[in-house]
């Protein structure tokens, strides 16, 4: 009897252990959260285990991944903007596509916002996600929606010259900004001598902007990662949109290939010039000719396929141009002495333009229900031309004696550029759903094209072949690998930290170079749901941007580290306070330091065309710079009435030894003061309203402050005039220009018809006409010097129609 109670008790405790390994065990929940109605791959949704209130966001990809006990009954899937969905689980491991419907469908209730976790449980500080219909509806220069004018309306970030895309974040130029499409670099993002960003808003899904605690995976700039993903197309209809405004036109189209495959293209094209050359050429004669314009375009492709639940296959392409040109002739008639008849004729030509391409071919593949990998292979290439040519022939007719010809030539072609290919693996491992670790490595091949210039002069016989780079030479390569890993993790509830370590190596030209680069950052929560968060990122750049900063034309140059130039360096330390109130509002507050090494800049009266030195000879590196400030955001992003105010009060200045007596001085763009408020307001169904008021500060400059009679006029045997007055500067960038502010305003008029939805958009950039000034000079004048300032954007109108179907 006692052996068989053994039995019973021996079985009795086998039973109760595989219960509670039964109970104890794990299951994993993975797959895609979609767009119900086009399929698009929701980035950053929430999923939710309600009982444990655990849960995980979507990557970059929309995939997530979530282990939880097999007794949970169901999970929440949700998204700001969609309806919550509540999905029934079947106690096993489990890959699931969950599609959401989009609450502006479901109940024409206006919702804008890309995140779902609250501000005080994320770890990322410095990060923010624009909407792209914020940015669809802010008003903007010319009614042209623009996402790098959008983002200079964020706090830390600062546009440079009045009307320019240009984008200068935490003292940074722009250079320093790593801008991703679809994972690419693009080099430069500028149309219309830089009052338009490449960037077709009806083409873009997402747009987050990094300004500091840099997460590992990103790397190779200074002071800003600014993430734009494109649109997958619509993997269940077809749909389409057209527009037409006062600058340019645009089609863009989406729809299904078949069952598993989906394609989206975006085009634009400016109408600048189908309106200017009418005009130019009325005035045209025999005798006088010109012909002339400007035009940008852009096109952009996204094809996707889905192979199986694990893997897909995605193709993004983009190429976009700028071209200015102009040509004329002249011809004149007159009698010379001696009965002689002189012919004289001028042919110009004159050719600039630029543009970019880039490409990316990524697979998406899912190892298995934790572990996640991107492939990518991308291809980037950007680059300008200058040709100029002018040909002047004098035809003298001599009675009884043949036609006679002389002739004068001159030709000048200017050329530079860079090129990328670039191999990259990506892995997210999600073990649970407090832990996150993401690694991988890259490797680019980098080809550099530095300015070229070939200048022909017959009339002198001369004939010039230059190039302005490294020891002349014509093409320079770098190579540059990377690898890193990242391990995000929740300790408790009130504690996470994300830390990383990036490893860079860089060859170019005999001189390598290799760097550790640490990345931390971490959030504590405090009372009353306010989260602390800090963060330090050491970074590094191994390629830099030459700008010649009195002009602003896109003949800025890209050339490598190596031959004396060092990689720029920039330690960046944070810390802040952050708080979602209720109703989707969102407030934080961060305070910045960041220090810059190895900064290049053009030396004092260096020569941009047709010089024949080396391009060491002609830049001033080894600089420091320096910046810090105080930043405050308040974002609204559901509701009817969506937008933000944000405020930034920062310093930046710069140091080199052979300027400005080796004095620290403010950098250009340091403005003390920088202010904003966007929003956007559904007033009833069919209209909606938007304002944008800015203040910033005004630009440094550097202008002089006294002036002497010129000496020089005086002494004997100078036959030739000079400048009447020698200039005297206390300081390099000592004066500061006035504040710049302003207003825009706008509406749009929605109907739905039978085919689709058209609207009709209205408003006016500087409202209230403002005359910010765009630069200053200094005006000698026959009784004294005076300042004079130049300002070219009054109140302007814009009117624009787009049509959805």
């Amino acid at each position: 009897m006692p052996d068989m109670y053994k039995k019973i008790g021996f079985l009795f405790c086998l039973y109760f252990l595989s219960s509670k390994a039964i109970f104890a065990q794990n299951i994993t929940i993975s797959g895609y959260i979609e767009d119900l109605s086009s399929g698009e791959k929701l980035i950053g949704a929430n999923i939710y285990e309600p009982i444990r209130q655990v849960g995980t966001v979507t990557n970059s990809f929309g995939f997530f991944s979530l282990k939880i006990p097999n007794y949970t009954q169901e999970l929440v899937f949700s998204y700001v903007g969609y309806e919550k969905k509540i999905v029934k689980l079947a106690g096993k491991d489990s890959s699931l596509t969950v599609k959401l419907a989009s609450l502006a469908e479901l109940d024409e209730i206006v919702v804008y916002g890309e995140e779902i976790i609250p501000i005080e449980n994320r770890t990322s500080m410095s990060r923010i996600t624009v909407p792209v219909s914020q940015i669809k509806k802010a008003p903007a220069l010319l009614g042209e929606a623009d996402v790098l004018k959008t983002i200079t309306l964020l706090p830390g970030v600062q546009s440079g010259s009045e009307g320019s895309a240009g984008m200068y974040v935490r003292g940074g130029s722009p250079d320093q900004n790593l801008i991703l499409l679809d994972g690419v670099p693009v080099y430069n993002a500028s149309h219309l001598f830089g009052f338009l960003s490449v960037f077709n808003s009806d083409a873009i899904k997402n747009v987050t902007l990094h300004k500091g605690g840099f997460p590992a995976r990103f790397g190779g700039r200074l002071s800003s990662v600014l993430e734009i993903d494109l649109k997958d197309g619509n993997k269940n209809e077809f749909h389409g949109s057209a527009a037409l405004g006062i600058v340019s036109g645009r089609l863009m189209l989406e729809g299904p290939i078949g069952k598993n495959t989906s394609y989206m293209i975006s085009a634009r094209r400016s109408m600048i010039d189908l309106v200017a050359k009418p005009l130019i050429e009325s005035n045209n004669t025999e005798d006088n000719k010109a012909f002339g314009g400007y035009y940008f375009y852009d096109l952009t492709a996204k094809v996707n396929h889905t192979f199986s639940s694990k893997s897909r296959l995605f193709l993004s392409l983009y190429t976009g141009k700028d071209r200015f040109y102009s040509n004329t002739f002249d011809r004149y008639t007159y009698d010379a002495p001696g009965n002689i008849k002189e012919i004289s004729t001028n042919e110009s030509n004159f050719d600039l333009n630029w543009g970019n391409v880039t490409s990316a071919l990524r697979w998406n593949y899912v190892i298995n229900n934790q572990l996640f990998s991107n492939t990518t292979l991308t291809y980037t290439e950007y680059g300008f031309n200058i040709f100029a040519d002018s040909e002047d022939k004098n035809v003298l007719k001599v009675p009884q004696e043949p036609d006679s010809l002389r002739r004068n030539y001159f030709n000048l072609n200017n050329r530079s550029g860079v090129r990328d290919i670039a191999l990259k693996i990506d892995f997210d491992y999600l073990p649970n759903p407090n832990h996150t670790i993401r690694f991988g490595t890259s490797a680019t091949l980098h080809r550099y094209s530095p300015e070229a210039t070939q200048i022909v002069d017959q009339s002198t016989e001369m004939k010039t072949d230059t190039t302005i780079n490294f020891e002349l030479a014509p093409t320079l390569y770098a190579q540059e690998i990377d690898a890193y890993i990242e391990d995000e993790i929740e300790l408790s509830d009130s504690f996470s930290l994300n830390i990383g370590l990036r490893g860079s190596a860089y060859q170019s030209r005999g001189d390598s170079y290799f760097a550790i680069e640490p990345r931390v950052s971490f959030r504590v929560l405090l009372p009353y749901s306010i989260a602390l968060k800090g963060g330090y990122s050491y970074m590094r750049q191994y390629v830099h941007l030459l700008t010649n900063v009195s002009i602003s034309l896109p003949t800025d140059l890209w050339i490598p580290s190596g031959d004396g130039i060092k990689p720029e360096e920039a330690h960046q330390v944070g810390i802040g306070l952050a708080k979602s109130v209720g109703d989707g509002i969102e407030l934080s507050f961060e305070s910045y330091m960041k220090w810059m090494n190895n900064l290049i800049e053009y030396k004092e009266g260096a020569q941009f065309l047709g010089s024949s030195s080396t391009l060491t000879s002609q830049i001033q590196s080894g600089g420091f710079g320096r910046s810090y400030g105080f930043e405050f955001l308040a974002q609204k992003t559901s509701g009817n009435t969506t937008g933000w105010i944000g405020y930034t009060l920062s310093w930046a200045d710069r140091q080199f030894d052979a300027f400005n007596q080796g004095k620290r001085y403010p950098y250009k763009y340091d403005r003390r003061h920088d202010f904003s408020v966007i929003v956007s307001h559904h007033l009833k169904k069919g209209i909606d309203i938007s304002a944008v008021w800015v203040f910033s500060s005004g630009l440094n400059l550097t202008l002089p402050q006294k002036k002497y009679d010129n000496p020089n006029n005086y002494l004997p045997g100078n036959n030739y005039y000079q400048s009447p007055w020698v200039y005297t500067y206390d300081g390099r960038n000592s004066f500061r220009m006035d504040s710049y502010h302003r207003l825009d305003i706008s509406i749009d008029f929605k109907k739905k018809k039978k085919y689709g939805t058209r609207t009709w958009s209205m408003g006016f950039y500087n409202a209230y006409s403002r005359l910010n000034p765009f630069f200053i000079y200094v005006d000698p004048g026959f009784e004294g010097s005076t300042v004079k300032q130049v300002s070219i954007f009054p109140i302007i109108p814009f009117l624009s129609y787009q049509y959805e179907f």
